[in-house]
């Protein structure tokens, strides 16, 4: 069994339910709710707020590494036991993390699937891709579970997947889907609307929150500020808005630019791998983690001042990027925020930059030169590996 091998820490061990819900152990588990014994905080928090991320643990972390290890060892039965009794004394949905693998993919089965969006919070599970794997494998029961839960909340989703079954030949799963829709929306209604929508469309002007929330996805934060986190049109030159209604614009979020992302249609991808220009809002601040990664034809692409940090692999194989202009705002640029920029002839690191870390510019293979600010206290391993032009690199004494 797993847990022989499982070094728990000693908040997890000393949680006596807890730990009798890990082990499957009925009569235990009734014993001490009889007795009134709960779930300590620490566990609760835990299951609510999971293990934070590789680059930003939190005090939860160790546990949540070992609870999902442990969901990946249960059977079907144990699985669905297990968090049945974890949701039903933490009395809210439990943290979800793609770590745990729980796609209709991973688990097929109709009561593991339902148990999984009963009892995790569904946000960020990804409906598209699960639906899209639900069908293509025609299994209606699923489908079934996927809709209860609020997955086909409009008829017009309906008909896309409607198409998409006929497509894959799901003959079973886009008969269901027609039912369905005939059930479950009101078509005239529907039509009035969708007529509507598309007038006020038509009528939209070009900075409106209606035309702007067509081309991208974002996140509205508590401070009232956005951060863009996909593009959705099809222009080869974009610019990234300043505001979208009167929020303004001060991240470009992690990955959203990323053309390798599986999530992705394949016509999506195509997108984001043509384009060749991106401008930035001046309201910008930060460009978050692998931003602009694998953006194959990006040619050109400024950053405005007020831009404070440049994260982990922002620009990697952004391979026809020749030169880059990194404003002195910018005082943190991330490890492999350049790998494989091939073409990079030019970049400059400001003055308040203190770190170059690992692998930063490693295989920029047409950069010539570099200078070096006496900001800088430290050069990460392999910095500068695999720059085979590089001829001059100015390094304060």
């Amino acid at each position: 069994m797993i847990f022989n091998n499982m070094d728990f820490t000693e908040e997890a061990e000393n949680d006596k339910l807890y730990m009798a819900i890990l082990t499957n152990d009925t009569a235990e588990i009734e014993r001490l709710r009889a007795d009134g014994v709960v779930l300590s905080e620490h566990i609760k928090g835990m299951l609510r707020k999971g293990g934070g991320s590789p680059a930003k643990p939190n005090k939860y972390s160790d546990d949540h590494c070992d609870f999902s290890v442990i969901l990946d060892y249960y059977t079907p039965e144990e699985f669905v036991s297990v968090v049945r009794n974890l949701h039903a004394e933490l009395g809210e949905p439990i943290y979800y993390t793609e770590t745990y693998g729980m796609t209709a993919i991973i688990h097929p089965l109709p009561e593991v699937f339902r148990c999984i969006l009963d009892c995790f919070d569904n946000r960020k599970i990804s409906k598209k891709y699960n639906l899209g794997h639900i069908i293509g494998s025609n299994m209606v029961e699923l489908l079934e579970i996927a809709a209860e839960h609020g997955w086909l909340r409009f008829a017009k989703m309906c008909d896309e997947y409607i198409e998409y079954a006929q497509k894959v030949n799901s003959i079973e799963c886009a008969a269901w889907l027609i039912d369905y829709k005939k059930r479950a929306f009101d078509l005239e209604k529907e039509r009035e609307k969708a007529g509507k929508k598309a007038e006020r469309e038509l009528n939209a002007a070009p900075d409106s929150v209606t035309t702007l929330k067509q081309l991208w996805s974002y996140k509205k934060h508590e401070d009232d500020s956005i951060t863009i986190t996909g593009y959705k049109g099809e222009r080869t030159e974009i610019t990234i808005p300043e505001k979208i209604g009167k929020s303004p614009v001060t991240a470009v979020g992690e990955w959203a630019f990323w053309s390798n992302d599986h999530k992705l249609s394949t016509e999506r991808k195509n997108v984001l791998k043509s384009i060749t220009s991106v401008k930035l809002p001046k309201t910008l601040r930060l460009i978050e983690r692998g931003a602009f990664s694998c953006m194959s034809a990006l040619s050109a692409v400024n950053i405005p001042d007020g831009v404070l940090s440049i994260n982990d692999r922002a620009f990697v194989l952004c391979q026809n990027l020749p030169k880059l202009v990194i404003p002195e705002s910018v005082t943190e640029i991330g490890k492999e925020a350049f790998v494989s920029c091939f073409r990079l002839e030019e970049i400059n690191i400001p003055r308040g930059v203190t770190e170059i870390k690992s692998e930063t510019f490693k295989e920029c293979e047409a950069l010539k030169a570099i200078e070096i600010p006496s900001s800088v206290q430290s050069i990460g391993e392999y910095a500068f590996s695999c720059c085979k032009a590089l001829e001059l690199s100015l390094i304060p004494l």
